[in-house]
This record gives structure tokens, sequence and C-alpha cells, in this order.
């Protein structure tokens, strides 16, 4: 009884606070290359131009970054 109790108190703790997501932003294609860092890729298909990491995973990025400082 007394799990029960505390596994609804921990997934009702969040439930008051509402997620608000902004919704994306449409650029045209200059807009996108203006927009993109040196370390992100634009994806270009018919349908989306997608602005995304040249590098995925997270700890490969942080390791080029803090490498090139050096």
């Amino acid at each position: 009884m007394i799990s029960f109790l505390l596994l609804r108190k921990y997934f009702s703790a969040g439930s008051d606070e509402a997620l608000r997501l902004v919704p994306p932003r449409r650029l045209s294609l200059e807009q996108c290359l203006e927009f993109l860092a040196d370390d992100e890729l634009l994806e270009v298909t018919p349908e989306s131009l997608r602005i995304r990491k040249t590098i995925l995973n997270h700890e490969k990025r942080m390791k080029s970054i803090h490498g090139k400082k050096k």
C-alpha cells in the first residue's frame, strides 16, 4: 500500500505543470543558410528543410568542440 501511494505521489507531482511547445519556424532556403552554425548541416528534401548537427552523438560532439580549443 505504501509503494502505491509513493508512486501515485511521484507521477502526480508534475501533472500540474503545463508544457508549452513553440511551433517550428518556417524558413526559406536562404534564411536556413543564414541561420546555420559551423557545426550544423542543412538537409534539403522536396517536402522540407531540416537543420541538424553534423555530429549527432552528443559525447562525440563535445569531444570535438573541446579538442579544437586546445
